[in-house]
């Protein structure tokens, strides 16, 4: 696992947005990065998706947030075992959030996933982002 391993995996995570519609490239080659087990937590909700089922729940539910929703890489960082990346994300508002109903408004959010990752597969992967500022760009 290097910088360039680290390069392919946010190349094919940025795509989870499309790979919850009905891009099943897209959701093949995020896949092809995880473990059968992983766990991803989406810290901001709570939530937390098992297997690749469920990661094909977590991006059903990105791409219900903003079917346009885009992923932007700052800064990668990878060690023993574990990486790091920072991201900007773009998108417009169709669909519910906790709360907030669609608005269609436009939002801009920035955030950082972690992870572990074990014979070349993550097994574990968190996002932490700013629930505050998307839901005051929303106005929830």
């Amino acid at each position: 696992m290097d910088l360039d391993w680290l390069a392919a995996y946010v190349d094919a995570w940025v795509l989870h947005g499309r790979a919850g519609g009905e891009d099943v490239e897209a959701m093949d080659r995020l896949l092809a990065f995880m473990s059968p087990e992983i766990r991803y937590e989406d810290v901001p909700t709570s939530a937390v998706f098992v297997g690749h089922e469920g990661v094909r729940a977590m991006a059903a539910q990105a791409h219900a947030l903003a079917a346009d929703l885009t992923f932007h890489p700052r800064h990668l960082a990878i060690g023993d075992g574990c990486f790091a990346f920072e991201t900007e994300t773009r998108g417009t508002q169709s669909g519910a959030v906790g709360p907030v109903k669609e608005t269609n408004r436009p939002f801009v959010i920035r955030g950082i996933s972690v992870g572990q990752v074990l014979d070349g597969l993550v097994t574990e992967h968190r996002d932490y982002w700013d629930l505050s500022s998307l839901l005051a760009q929303l106005g929830g």
